[in-house]
């Protein structure tokens, strides 16, 4: 059925035209008032990633693992039967796409670059290439954030995507890009990245670490002043200084004994890192940006400020309130949007089941079962197969009638041993 505002013209009446206004889908609101022009992505890609992910060893290091863990989770396709027992198919063309996305990059590799750049930009870009008549692609490519712009349609609210390099433009149609993104509650069209939110601090942390080395390459002493009690000219003022400059400066001068000349001493005006709080400082920036990134401090070596008792206790809680988000977002937008293109039965699924992090320790596993055969949940046999060991045939029963028949049974034993008691 054809939409009814697209057939509106100018030839429509006043009151059609005002109930096509008012019936304006929001993203066609936006773009009327936006004259679908192109839209400037306006926080900067490049800055992130050079002032933070290559300068903080911190936000390289949390984004590391945020990129490391997603792309630990292997991607199946499966197809839906009528029996409920949907069958994975190794060979099918979406799986072999999936596993090889082009002749440069493994699944890995690109889900990495699509964690990294949804990390450090809001966005991450999936180039669909080379596709046939059906919309399937023989490729997926990653595409840099700060190369696309995005070109806003009235009907279909993006027309296409242009990704600019080295001077020249590409037209990419809307169909060809998977556009992923972090919401940003204020972007119609671009998602934000969480160094954005985070920056002050991220910079905090960049500015310690220029600090220290600034004061180690000074010798470990905090600043301070030549100071004369007598007023030099211009002359002796320039000799001083070039002496100082050639003795007592940079690391190959550190530690050489002061030799001062009558009249002048030496008075240190700087803070310490005492004087600073200096450790305190640092700790409670890099917590911050791991509170940013949602990873526990215990990944960036400060175990003390953990919220967990071990580092198995977090990487569970990681990949339960972090990972399992990310895979979610990008297992939703590749089913929607390109296993659709495909039969109606197939579907993209995370396999999780060798995630070492999402097992269960014995002791659990074995409280869980225990717990769910004393509720009677479950029946011995099942218990049995929860537990890796082969069913029984007289144990298809819970455990509560396993324990009236064996109540039935030492009945019958005890009226037996009566009976043979009297014939003796």
């Amino acid at each position: 059925m054809v939409n009814p505002l697209k057939k509106a013209t100018k030839s429509s009446s006043n009151k059609m035209e005002t109930y096509s206004e008012r019936k304006l889908k929001p993203f066609q609101i936006i773009n009327n008032v936006l004259n679908s022009t192109a839209k400037w992505f306006n926080s900067n890609y490049r800055n992130n990633t050079e002032e933070g992910y290559k300068k903080s060893i911190y936000v390289y290091r949390v984004i590391r693992e945020r990129a490391k863990a997603l792309s630990s989770v292997p991607l199946v396709v499966k197809q839906k039967t009528d029996d409920g027992e949907d069958e994975e198919l190794p060979n099918h063309p979406l799986k072999q796409l999936l596993d090889k996305p082009n002749e440069h990059y493994s699944e890995q590799t690109l889900k990495e670059f699509w964690q990294m750049s949804r990390l450090l930009s809001g966005n991450s870009y999936l180039h669909l290439s080379e596709m046939n008549p059906q919309g399937q692609p023989e490729e997926l490519y990653y595409l840099r954030p700060d190369r696309i712009t995005v070109k806003p349609s009235e009907q279909n609210f993006i027309e296409s995507y242009i990704y600019k390099v080295n001077g020249r433009k590409h037209t990419l149609d809307n169909l060809e890009v998977l556009h992923f993104k972090l919401l940003d509650p204020t972007n119609d069209y671009y998602g934000m990245s969480p160094v954005e939110a985070g920056a002050q601090t991220i910079d905090t942390s960049n500015s310690i670490q220029k600090w220290n080395k600034i004061f180690f390459d000074n010798a470990a002493r905090p600043d301070g002043a030549f100071v004369s009690d007598s007023r030099m000219d211009d002359a002796e003022y320039a000799r001083a200084k070039k002496q100082v400059q050639d003795r007592y400066t940079g690391t190959q001068n550190a530690h050489k004994p002061l030799l001062l000349e009558g009249g002048v001493d030496w008075k240190e005006i700087g803070k310490t890192h005492k004087d600073l709080d200096f450790p305190k400082l640092k700790r409670w920036t890099v917590i911050d940006i791991c509170v940013l990134f949602e990873v526990d401090p215990i990944f960036v070596g400060l175990p003390e400020a953990s919220s967990y008792n071990n580092k198995r206790e977090a990487k569970k809680s990681f990949w339960e309130d972090t990972i399992l988000h990310d895979v979610n977002d990008l297992v939703t937008k590749l089913n929607n949007e390109l296993a659709s293109r495909y039969k109606d039965d197939i579907y993209i699924e995370a396999d999780l089941s060798e995630i070492e992090a999402l097992k269960e320790n014995e002791n659990d596993r074995v409280k869980r079962i225990n717990s769910k055969v004393k509720s009677n949940y479950i029946t011995l046999n099942e218990a049995r197969v929860a537990d890796g060991r082969q069913e029984r045939p007289d144990m298809d029963i819970t455990l509560t009638e396993h324990q009236a028949n064996l109540s039935t049974n030492m009945q019958t034993a005890s009226i037996r041993d009566e009976l043979l008691k009297k014939k003796l």
